[in-house]
């Protein structure tokens, strides 16, 4: 119905139960992932990233330095429960921790990537800022910012090596041929 329409993510077209999404990948300029995909009949409404620590209290101090609260009723000595939205949140945990939820070893990230974390910020402006304090806070980026008229996008790095992708999407995406 259109009214359910309306309520659905801008930039999202559904097709009945079929969803075709156009998403912008923001490192490679002019890409994009694009298909149909079935939409299940729940949709996931947050998201809730566990990400390993080599030292919880200099990881939270570097969260808290960008901006991003952290959640007391889900933090004590093992971890913490850092927002970034309503929607998102980044469970920091200790090593120990993190390897009771998974058999594998935690990635060594200055030798190897494990993930890139992309966030949508609200303008240029916002992508600039986070990547200015993180950079204070004791990040790193190996990358400039990037304009692609559409799109600007940065990154910084965590002080614990975990890659994250900024992007802020200025105009309609280009049509694909």
């Amino acid at each position: 119905s259109p009214a359910s329409r309306q309520s659905q993510p801008t930039g999202v077209t559904y097709l009945g139960r079929s969803t075709k999404r156009t998403m912008p990948c923001p490192k490679l300029a002019g890409s994009f992932v694009e298909g149909v995909v079935e939409t299940p009949p729940i949709m996931i409404k947050q998201i809730c990233l566990n990400v390993p620590v080599a030292d919880l209290p200099k990881s939270k101090a570097f969260f808290k330095a960008l901006g991003f609260p952290e959640n007391p009723q889900f933090t004590g000595d093992t971890a913490a429960m850092i927002v970034i939205s309503e929607s998102i949140s980044v469970m920091l945990t200790t090593h120990s921790k993190f390897r009771e939820f998974t058999p594998k070893a935690v990635c060594d990230t200055s030798k190897a990537v494990e993930a890139l974390f992309c966030l949508s910020c609200e303008s240029r402006q916002e992508v600039d800022n986070l990547v200015e304090k993180a950079l204070a806070a004791g990040g790193s980026t190996y990358d400039k910012a990037e304009d692609f008229g559409f799109m600007y996008t940065h990154s910084f790095v965590d002080p614990d090596g975990h890659g994250w992708g900024l992007f802020h999407m200025s105009a309609p995406l280009p049509q694909q041929p």
